[in-house]
């Protein structure tokens, strides 16, 4: 989405806030929702606000014109989750269930917690996470000797490619959480991807996670040698390029109005 998008986000959330709490009209009567669609000759995204209250069809987005592939922002829904999240937290009665619960899921952190409780960097133990930690301030202020240095690039590499592999792994538990519509089932029970076996899937997985390390730590290099490294990138795009023909007939043939 594009940033400026995000600015119009904003001003919505923040007029919908001030509605709520004088009772001045902001936009539109609410609940207010945001409708998002690619535009069907620009692909530019495009907006519009709406009034959920206002009638059965807001902003007349089940005309025949509009394209199927859309989204709606839910404002005051949105609103409402974050005062409860935020009531919950002030009243200290599941603040330490909520932090536990961000630390367990950890979507885009560095950290994870070890058999002993301790907070430590993913893939590190407690003791290599101190030693990264301490290296790090010494390669910031450019004192680490070449010895330092090596260290570091070691840790590093092995802290990426855990977190890497945590990313690349990670399986949605249902439809609900497939906002990608990139996962499915397959007849004994296993999470795939849709278009590829369990087989397929996992060998994504493996060499995606080594791409992703790689992009994220000049230090980072899984690969034996170059040859190595442009074989499984050209295997990682001819799976990537199976899965998402596949992704792309899912979303085209959910979109289809149903005429029966």
């Amino acid at each position: 989405m594009f940033s400026y998008k995000f600015n119009f986000i904003w001003q919505m959330v923040q007029g919908r806030i001030i509605a709520r709490q004088t009772g001045l009209a902001a936009f539109a009567a609410g609940p207010l929702s945001a409708f998002f669609y690619l535009h069907p000759h620009s692909f530019e995204l495009m907006q519009i606000v709406v009034s959920e209250s206002s009638d059965d069809d807001p902003g007349g987005i089940n005309e025949k014109s509009v394209p199927d592939l859309h989204l709606f922002f839910r404002v005051d829904r949105f609103i409402d989750r974050i005062v409860e999240r935020m009531e919950r937290v002030k009243s200290g009665l599941l603040a330490e269930e909520l932090i536990k619960q961000d630390e367990a899921e950890n979507w885009t952190g560095d950290f994870s917690v070890d058999a002993d409780g301790h907070r430590v960097l993913i893939g590190l133990t407690r003791a290599e996470s101190e030693e990264y930690t301490n290296l790090m301030a010494l390669v910031a202020d450019d004192r680490a000797s070449e010895a330092q240095l090596n260290r570091y690039g070691e840790l590093e590499a092995k802290h990426v490619y855990a977190r890497a592999w945590r990313d690349a792994s990670r399986k949605p538990q249902g439809d609900d959480d497939d906002f990608m519509r990139a996962w499915s089932t397959d007849d004994r029970g296993a999470r795939v991807m849709i278009g590829l076996s369990a087989d397929e899937t996992e060998e994504f997985i493996k060499l995606n996670a080594r791409d992703l390390a790689n992009r994220m730590s000049e230090h980072c290099l899984p690969w034996a040698s170059v040859e190595e490294m442009h074989q499984e990138n050209d295997r990682l795009l001819q799976l990537h390029d199976k899965h998402n023909l596949a992704r792309i007939a899912r979303i085209a043939a959910e979109g289809k109005p149903n005429t029966s």
